[in-house]
């Protein structure tokens, strides 16, 4: 008995000794293992370090509905969500706007806005020639756009729809499309801080309206372990 009564002391003994270093390896094999979403768009070089460099939105320069330049600087160090639309369309972009409106109003995108800016939602214009400043201002009031969170932008139409395609990687169409001369695309487009795509979703369908927004909070998680892993690779540095 007195044995067995031993052993079952060493036992615990062990298992007390043991659970911190199991507990951190579970935790670091968690740390090393979250998910990451996927980068979008072809791979333009990869270095002798490995380091691979692809594709993301080009430089631009256009107008928000105020009349101040917006340009890929408004955007570059903060994720954002990206929709094309016209003011007068008759179908989708009632639905994407209503879609945009949804991340507009939500509490945790709002919240994460108010604290660290850390988040932009930008509808583009594909209708310049139609969509004036005071027009988008109108559009922008209708929907709730909360300022300096949800932007409205216009510019050339031809500058619009270079970045449509070859930017966000989504079609466009003017001259004979399907909504009043005009075919866009339905997606969603989420963008990160270094205008790198990350994400394409339906917006006039709410489970993938949902979808983005989860993959926003997986985007911030992704986000803040790597400024982690950056912050621990320069502190180690001698």
């Amino acid at each position: 008995m007195a044995a067995t009564a031993g052993a079952r002391r060493t036992l615990i003994v062990a298992a007390i000794l043991l659970f911190p270093v199991a507990l951190l390896g579970i935790l670091s094999l968690a740390k090393q293992n979250y998910r990451k979403l996927p980068t979008y768009g072809e791979v333009l070089s990869v270095s002798a370090t490995g380091d691979t460099l692809r594709h993301r939105l080009p430089e631009f320069a256009l107008e928000n509905q105020d009349g101040r330049p917006f340009s890929a600087d408004s955007l570059r160090g903060r994720m954002h969500v990206a929709s094309f639309i016209f003011t007068h369309c008759p179908g989708i972009c009632r639905q994407l706007s209503a879609a945009m409106s949804t991340l507009n109003k939500d509490e945790n995108i709002r919240n994460a806005w108010a604290k660290t800016g850390d988040i932009r939602l930008v509808s583009y214009s594909i209708d310049p020639a139609r969509d004036s400043l005071p027009r988008l201002r109108e559009y922008a009031q209708r929907y709730g756009a909360t300022p300096g969170l949800w932007s409205f932008v216009r510019g050339a139409q031809d500058s619009i729809f270079k970045l449509a395609i070859r930017g966000y990687l989504v079609p466009v169409q003017g001259e004979g499309g399907v909504e009043d001369g005009f075919t866009h695309t339905e997606m969603l487009i989420l963008v990160d801080p270094a205008l790198h795509i990350r994400g394409f979703y339906d917006g006039t369908k709410a489970p993938e309206v949902k979808r983005l927004m989860d993959e926003i909070k997986v985007l911030r998680h992704e986000l803040s372990e790597k400024a982690k892993e950056t912050s621990s690779e320069t502190s180690s540095r001698p």
